[in-house]
């Protein structure tokens, strides 16, 4: 089958279209975290932070701790990456008809087949996991799950969902006419066809093409609009993540230093910044919290998102210095109450499944009160005096 001229024009505006909303979006996420005053170093240890960027960013191994999560967010994760051949494929072959993704000859045998049988696999195995995570929140419905609203992770569960089984029926569509590249490595399209349930018919055909088209750069444009873009960043998070030993507390020079803590988002570092952009919302972190089971005013998750929607709201006026009238962190991201109830004992950094750093954001938070508000609780307070009058 062949694309009309107008099919070609109408598909590379709505392309067009997609990357200039993605690319805004994005480009503003990032130039948000280059605002950030702190200084870390997170380039050291190179080799160790590959290792980490493997292990724990595309095998996700902490996510696998819960193996329901762990196998739904497998099959949706590996989808992306093993269908990114195949959004690269159908966007070319809007400008050139059954071009083909270029892969490598092995004694002749060329693995384009391999792949679209992979590609046919994946696809289902994705409509599984999202199967698997609508019945986990609609369902299931674990706490930790229930601090959001459903819709926005509905609608992007339902768009992945859209783009592989939509993928499935073109590919049938495309093995009916005989215009399919080696039909023989889709045997789950082919499946379609020999059951009927996809015609011969080039009207269906172009239907299923724009269906799955539409889709995809719908689904582009909406990503860095949605608490999912960390499909984006997280990954990126496991490369960064501390290496130090964890509970070591960061020295600072009271002689020299002219700022004591962070009461606003601009005065964290990059990294932790970052945090806000890769958080998953899982609640893995909430649920960990000794501070939080036990009815204490803490939040750990809603630290890392407060911190996001936050940069969000004051980038535009950060960006134009105009900060004298914006409310602090302990307004926006989290209470004076539920900073001073961590136990600091690491639970939910340990428990992240894309590395976030929560503690170190409390514990420069915490400064902030004692370094430069001189405020602290009462008990802490006598303690503080009591080890002065005593050691």
């Amino acid at each position: 089958m062949v694309l009309s001229a107008l099919d070609t024009y109408a598909a590379t505006l709505f392309l067009v279209v997609s990357l200039s909303i993605f690319g805004r979006k994005l480009y503003l996420r990032i130039r948000y975290l280059f605002l950030a005053k702190g200084q870390e170093r997170r380039w050291d240890h190179v080799p160790t932070r590959v290792k980490n960027f493997i292990v724990y960013g595309i095998f996700q191994r902490k996510v696998a701790r819960e193996w329901y999560a762990g196998v739904l967010h497998s099959f949706i994760f590996w989808a992306f990456v093993i269908l990114g051949a195949s959004v690269v494929e159908i966007t070319a072959q809007t400008y050139s008809q059954g071009w083909q993704v270029p892969t490598p000859t092995i004694a002749g045998f060329s693995l384009n087949g391999p792949l679209y049988l992979a590609q046919e696999v994946i696809a289902v195995l994705g409509a599984v996991g999202v199967g698997m995570a609508l019945y986990r929140r609609y369902v299931i419905r674990p706490k930790k799950l229930m601090h959001e609203g459903m819709l926005d992770a509905t609608i992007v569960l339902l768009f992945i969902l859209g783009i592989v089984t939509s993928l499935l029926f073109y590919n049938a569509a495309d093995v009916a006419l005989g215009s399919a590249a080696l039909p023989a490595w889709k045997p789950i399209s082919s499946t379609l066809v020999r059951l009927s349930i996809v015609p011969a018919d080039p009207t269906w055909w172009h239907l299923f093409w724009w269906t799955h088209v539409v889709l995809l750069f719908s689904f582009l444009a909406y990503v860095p609009h949605s608490k999912h873009m960390h499909i984006i960043f997280a990954i990126v998070n496991t490369f960064f993540m501390d290496l130090t030993p964890s509970g070591a507390l960061k020295k600072i020079d009271l002689e020299k230093t002219e700022t004591f803590g962070v009461n606003r988002v601009e005065q964290l570092s990059w990294r932790q910044l970052l945090d806000g952009y890769a958080c998953t919302e899982c609640g893995r972190c909430t649920d960990a919290c000794p501070a939080n089971a036990t009815g204490k005013p803490l939040d750990p998750m809603r630290i890392i998102t407060n911190m996001r929607d936050t940069l969000d709201a004051q980038g535009a006026a950060i960006l134009a210095g105009k900060v004298e009238a914006l409310p602090d962190m302990f307004e926006t991201v989290h209470s004076k109450e539920g900073i001073w109830a961590c136990t600091t004992c690491y639970a939910c950094v340990y428990e992240c499944p894309v590395m976030n750093e929560h503690v170190p954001k409390i514990l420069e938070m915490r400064r902030h009160m004692v370094l430069t508000q001189g405020e602290m609780p009462h008990e802490t307070r006598e303690a503080m005096r009591n080890i002065e009058q005593n050691f």
